[in-house]
């Protein structure tokens, strides 16, 4: 679901210089293929947008907003390998993690182009083919892990550079009704891309996008910030306001996701002058919240799924269980809760008892206990068995980290 109608300007930029451009994009239609078109467009002048705010500064930067922020999140990205406890990381590969949003562009996601170099985590993009795409790049989430409700995210990064490179720095909630871009680039390493979209009641329903001019982006690393509200988004570029909206602001918990795409229909795809290997380096991430917004880690797995069996003969029952949580401070609504399964040859075979409707309070858990018989008609060899939810917009979230393998015989 991720950003298929940009309006991107091409030719001359060198209006952009000191100004940011918004974008205000409505969708004019229900159906399964929105029209957009510009409701209006207007130049502003980035220094109006903040007036009178405090400012204090982080690591020499100076970021307009509150005082007094609580770290919440972390990660220098000093460790020897990444922190799986909170990152999923994108595999295209059968029975590894795939996020519902990240099914866009000409590159293979794979766990080997995300990984941690010198104290940055580093995305590779590389001209190889495999699994039937031309590229290789890597993306990770914090999907089911860790999502927050208000707050501030400030990330370093250092861009690639050339035609069809496409990295992005994002947010998304889970039921995928809002998206913050906090940055991207297409192509060109002085052009940053700062958008909102509204996705409810259809894909699109309102884009705001702001465009500024920058330094080269990929020569070294740059500060790129959210500032989120109740009543109001605002971005910044080293410091710098970029862009603010004060409506539709999300009112939901948002988990992190971070990819570099090559190619699709914004960027278009890489030419002659592209040089491979290609990469982004993300030196830290840092979520902060200030009060009276409190820490919210979304909805979680706080029993992962569980089953008695290893190996389920023909004719049996194989049963399974999992819980989730919800740690934040505001309501989680599921339309349902499953045990899925994929059997040997590759089919879809869930379990039954699914959890139901049910709608979690702060601190509530629900857990599924769920049961299936194996048919004797059903094929033998490994199955693998993980938990689904359903959100009221009648997307399923599979939890591609919470999963477990089991034989049939």
């Amino acid at each position: 679901m991720k950003r298929f109608d940009y309006l991107s300007s091409k030719g001359d930029m060198s209006s952009l210089i000191s100004v940011t451009i918004c974008i205000f994009i409505v969708v004019s239609t229900f159906s399964s293929s929105p029209h957009a078109f510009a409701a209006s467009l207007s130049q502003i002048h980035t220094r109006h947008i903040y007036n009178g705010m405090n400012v204090f500064t982080h690591n020499g930067v100076s970021i307009s907003g509150d005082t007094l922020w609580t770290s919440i999140f972390d990660d220098e990205f000093d460790e020897a390998s990444l922190n799986t406890g909170v990152w999923n990381i994108e595999d295209y590969g059968t029975d590894r993690y795939q996020n519902c949003c990240l099914k866009f562009g000409a590159q293979y996601f794979t766990a080997q182009d995300s990984s941690l170099d010198q104290g940055h985590l580093r995305f590779t993009t590389e001209n190889r083919s495999l699994g039937g795409r031309q590229y290789t790049s890597g993306a990770i989430t914090t999907e089911n892990k860790f999502s927050f409700l208000y707050g501030r995210v400030d990330i370093s990064a250092r861009m690639p550079r050339g035609q069809g490179m496409w990295p992005a720095l994002w947010m998304i909630t889970g039921n995928i009704d809002h998206e913050i871009n906090i940055m991207e680039m297409a192509n060109d390493p002085t052009i940053a891309y700062q958008t909102f979209h509204m996705n409810i009641p259809t894909y699109n329903t309102y884009v705001f996008q702001c465009i500024s001019h920058q330094p080269d982006l990929s020569a070294d690393f740059h500060l790129y910030s959210l500032i989120w509200y109740p009543t109001s988004l605002a971005w910044y570029v080293d410091g710098i306001p970029t862009c603010h909206i004060a409506q539709y602001v999300p009112q939901t918990p948002m988990y992190l996701l971070l990819d570099t795409a090559v190619g699709g229909p914004w960027p278009g795809l890489p030419d002659a002058t592209t040089v491979f290997p290609q990469y982004t380096d993300i030196d830290y991430i840092r979520v902060y919240q200030t009060a009276p917004y409190t820490t919210c880690s979304g909805l979680q797995v706080t029993t992962p799924l569980q089953m008695i069996q290893t190996s389920v003969a023909r004719g049996t029952i194989a049963t399974a269980k999992a819980t989730y949580t919800n740690t934040c401070t505001v309501p989680f609504v599921l339309n349902n809760l499953i045990v899925a399964s994929r059997t040997s040859t590759g089919s879809n075979a869930d379990f039954g008892n699914k959890a139901g409707a049910v709608t979690l309070q702060p601190g509530q858990s629900v857990t599924v206990n769920a049961s299936r018989l194996i048919k004797t008609t059903d094929p033998v060899g490994q199955w693998d068995a993980f938990t689904s939810f359903q959100t009221p917009n009648g997307a399923w979230h599979p939890d591609g980290t919470n999963l477990i393998y089991f034989n049939v015989t």
